[in-house]
């Protein structure tokens, strides 16, 4: 490597007393340690919004039959959703409502809050946008395949945060996630734990 401290640079190095060192070792800890609650205080939504989620590119769950059509129902849900298939003897069937056709609904707790993962389908993927797009007052965030809305509140006796992610373009699929606390690492821990089929394997 090449030296571009120059002769009188090394001589120095070479007198540095102990306590200089000990000084430079003291700086550099309290710059890591900013560096980290730096990074621990970014909004994932701004700055990471694949680490809510993103497609998986190779499901745990492969079936044996593949739909030949676009996948529809209870079982096309578990299809499009390998985590969901994964998960289902935990879920219960959601009810319909507006442009939902299916849903299902999994209860778990993450950080300490109870959170409730819908998984849903809808009559078209236009409709569903629109469902997102005015629930949430915005356009969302494309990231690859998914867009991503959130986060909503809802207050009622208590403050829940929930945000939802959606399939980017063709297929009806969604998965919004409510916390009953106003923190996101509920939401986050849950979200990643969802497993998308990646569009290329979903007929359409």
């Amino acid at each position: 490597m090449i030296n571009r401290r120059g002769p009188d640079a090394t001589l120095l190095m070479r007198r540095r007393r102990p306590w200089a060192r000990i000084a430079l070792g003291a700086l550099a800890l309290v710059l890591a340690a900013s560096a980290g609650v730096a990074l621990s205080l970014a909004k994932p939504w701004q700055d990471e919004p694949n680490a809510l989620s993103a497609p998986s590119d190779s499901p745990s769950t492969t079936p044996s039959t593949q739909p030949t059509t676009s996948p529809s129902g209870i079982d096309g849900m578990r299809f499009v959703f390998p985590s969901l298939d994964r998960d289902f003897d935990a879920c219960r069937t959601g009810r319909p409502y507006g442009a939902k056709i299916n849903a299902m609904g999994c209860i778990e707790r993450f950080a300490g809050a109870l959170t409730e993962t819908v998984y849903s389908e809808w009559s078209s993927h236009a409709a569903m946008l629109r469902h997102y797009r005015g629930k949430y007052g915005t356009q969302g965030v494309r990231r690859g395949e998914l867009v991503y809305f959130g986060p909503s509140y809802i207050t009622n006796q208590t403050t829940k945060m929930q945000y939802s992610v959606a399939y980017a373009a063709a297929h009806p699929f969604s998965v919004t996630v409510t916390a009953d606390v106003e923190r996101e690492p509920p939401v986050r821990q849950a979200m990643a734990r969802v497993e998308w089929r990646p569009t290329v394997e979903i007929a359409d």
